[in-house]
């Protein structure tokens, strides 16, 4: 234990002091740069943490932009879309049906009016067709060749119908409110139809002809007409 304190060796015991001082700095500046180099790694590893956190609550989709971001731009898109459609619809005077459903064959009323009950032999009439939601909830009606029909008989032989072109049956649809009408004109040649779109050039005879519409179970009143010769 005297070694310790009084250094035993050829060398003066200053030399030894200064070997041991020597000592004791190189070990204390190690155990420095060893906590500055501990120090320096901390951080990093705290802030690798959260950059981990977040490249996983936000990953990413093809072109660096976050499935978050890609949703809101998808909505948007779609939203856009639905807006144009509407746009398009209104300018083609069409109406957004808004989920109403299509008005079934009993729950509208028809209505019937011609240009004239003395109408000529040989010459186009003019009828209107009105179609009325008899409901208490809004529905959608739907005219087309395949709905709505308009003849004219004289007693039991069928003269003339829409069933035979459906180029004479305009088409168009529409939300109807309670008790809203929907009205569309058909003209009737004056003459005899045949399939295809024909119409005969027989001349027919002056008397009573009766014209009705029909959309499906449901007919309009009876149109009476006296038809007379040109």
């Amino acid at each position: 234990m005297s070694s310790l304190w009084q250094p035993v060796g050829p060398q003066p015991p200053r030399v030894y002091w200064i070997r041991r001082g020597l000592v004791i700095v190189a070990v204390l500046l190690l155990l420095w740069l060893g906590s500055l180099a501990i120090r320096a790694l901390v951080p990093d590893q705290q802030k690798a943490v959260p950059a981990t956190v977040a490249s996983l609550s936000q990953e990413a989709t093809p072109g660096g932009v976050s499935r978050e971001a890609s949703s809101t731009s998808s909505q948007e898109g779609a939203a856009k879309q639905n807006r144009e459609s509407d746009k398009s619809a209104d300018q083609n005077g069409s109406d957004d049906s808004d989920g109403a459903v299509a008005c079934s064959q009993s729950s509208v009323d028809l209505g019937l009016v011609g240009a004239t009950k003395r109408p000529v032999g040989g010459a186009p009439l003019a009828f209107e067709v009105s179609v009325t939601n008899k409901t208490t909830v809004p529905c959608v009606v739907d005219l087309s060749p395949d709905t709505l029909e308009l003849k004219v008989v004289s007693g039991s032989d069928r003269i003339w119908t829409s069933n035979h072109c459906d180029a004479w049956v305009p088409a168009m649809s529409k939300k109807l409110n309670p008790k809203e009408t929907l009205k569309t004109k058909l003209t009737w040649p004056g003459r005899r139809s045949a399939d295809g779109c024909k119409v005969k050039s027989d001349v027919l005879r002056s008397g009573t002809y009766v014209a009705t519409a029909h959309f499906g179970i449901t007919r309009s009143p009876k149109f009476v007409m006296q038809l007379r010769k040109g």
